[in-house]
């Protein structure tokens, strides 16, 4: 069970990241501390990370975390992350790229929210206040029926017994408007378990504004995605955190904890997991980036 730790035991502003490949290839979850740590107006901002590639939230619940390259002394696995710290001000949950478009494959964390996180999720709420937040993902950037097969396959093989691309593949979408909008709906109905389950909880729209910024401006959305069309390029990761960090140090329950909405520019961070792309994005390239992924 989570301790009831003073504060001062554990002072800043403490984020636990829970997802993919998502969050490390591009390292989201660096680009979000460095943002906050931008507009933050006392402490600094503390990131704690459980991932696993490939992977939907009940599977990595089931199996543990994945060690992240350079990074030591991380949790072994969901349960004990939650109950080793004394408590979170915001915890953010990825779910796998493409189960939150795939009808069928939303149950399965559906019923992984309601089971094994909530109770984990109030008690730390009970600890200090607690946001939760779910970060929308994007489509790949050409869905394919191959490229779905190959992700699900990957992600479903624990589940051998259950002939999981042939069950998932038929509520495969064929292109970037449907994906997107099924991933939408997906983390909805993520969000409505865990509202009925007492817990604040918002939803970080990134794939929308990835997709706003494929319709509004072509040349910004060429530098979002990394070669395989998947994860995210050093564009895309500013681009993505900007979203997860603007909904956190703008909610309500934060407001006495930053300076403002508007998130200054920031240098990228010296901590990349993965090689950046040949080419990265000027201030330039990135500010024309945020003014077409904003909602109009």
């Amino acid at each position: 069970k989570p301790h009831r730790h003073p504060k001062a035991i554990c002072p800043g502003f403490r984020i636990a990241f829970v997802g993919s490949s998502l969050l490390y290839k591009g390292s989201v979850f660096y680009v979000v501390q460095a943002l906050l740590n931008r507009v933050i107006e006392n402490g600094s901002v503390q990131v704690f990370v459980c991932t696993r590639g490939g992977s939907h939230l009940a599977r990595t619940f089931r199996e543990g975390c994945k060690p992240l390259a350079g990074v030591q002394g991380g949790p072994r696995n969901i349960p004990s992350m939650f109950t080793a710290h004394c408590g979170f001000d915001v915890v953010l949950l990825q779910d796998h790229s493409q189960g939150p478009a795939l009808r069928a494959s939303r149950n399965w964390t559906e019923t992984s929210l309601a089971n094994d996180f909530a109770p984990l999720l109030k008690k730390l709420a009970s600890i200090r206040p607690m946001l939760v937040v779910l970060m929308q993902t994007w489509s790949v950037l050409h869905p394919d029926e191959v490229a779905v097969r190959k992700e699900l396959t990957a992600a479903c093989g624990w589940r051998a017994h259950v002939n999981c691309p042939r069950t998932w593949i038929g509520n495969a979408v064929g292109d970037f408007e449907t994906y997107t909008r099924e991933l939408d709906v997906g983390y909805e109905r993520y969000k409505r378990v865990l509202d009925g389950q007492g817990l604040d909880t918002i939803i970080a729209h990134a794939g929308n504004a990835v997709a706003r910024v494929r319709e509004r401006n072509h040349s910004a959305f060429q530098s979002i995605y990394a070669k395989d069309g998947l994860h995210l390029a050093p564009g895309g990761s500013f681009l993505v955190a900007n979203v997860v960090a603007k909904a956190i140090a703008t909610h309500r329950k934060f407001a006495h904890r930053f300076t403002g909405p508007d998130l200054k520019m920031i240098p990228w961070p010296a901590k990349v997991i993965v090689d950046p792309p040949d080419i990265e994005p000027t201030l330039q390239d990135l500010n024309e980036m945020l003014r077409a992924a904003a909602p109009l």
